[in-house]
């Protein structure tokens, strides 16, 4: 299901006529929007994005994402989540808040659309969340140069080791 310009700029204008309404729960089932914020929520999203990279960073092998930073307007697209992380095969999607801070209206159409697409925008308030999400839904990942121990180090006729 796709929406018109048109469409879309109805669809903020009645989130700003409705921003002091409680949203719509978006994510997984049974989690209260906008995520579960915890005493240990960080005062500085910056911090948070730093957590986050130091994370994706030095995992084997490293996690390749895209960043939007948080102190600019993002080039990607109005509303874009702060992080798309490739892990594993999968698409993860966080979205960095400080201490009760909310998503924007952009960034709630933007939600909506990627939740129309069959995508989740996480908010993470803190790097525990994030890393309960990341460990929670992602397989170990072998490193590319790894062969399954029964394979001899050099096969001398064809086999169906890698």
């Amino acid at each position: 299901m796709t929406i018109s310009p048109q469409q879309a700029q109805e669809m903020l204008e009645r989130l700003e006529r409705n921003k002091h309404r409680k949203p719509h729960p978006i994510g997984d089932a049974g989690e209260e929007y906008p995520g579960r914020m915890s005493d240990k929520a960080v005062d500085r999203e910056m911090k948070l994005h730093a957590q986050i990279m130091k994370w994706a960073d030095s995992q084997w092998p490293p996690v390749p994402y895209i960043r939007a930073r948080p102190d600019k307007p993002s080039g990607i697209a109005e509303g874009t989540q702060d992080f798309t992380l490739f892990i594993g095969g999968k698409v993860v999607c966080c979205e960095c808040k400080k201490r009760e801070k909310k998503p924007s209206g952009a960034q709630l159409a933007w939600h909506h659309m990627m939740a129309n697409q069959g995508f989740t925008v996480h908010i993470i308030y803190n790097i525990e969340q994030f890393l309960a999400l990341v460990t929670s839904s992602t397989p170990v990942v072998p490193r590319p140069l790894d062969r399954p121990a029964e394979c001899p180090p050099q096969p001398t006729e064809p086999s169906s080791c890698p």
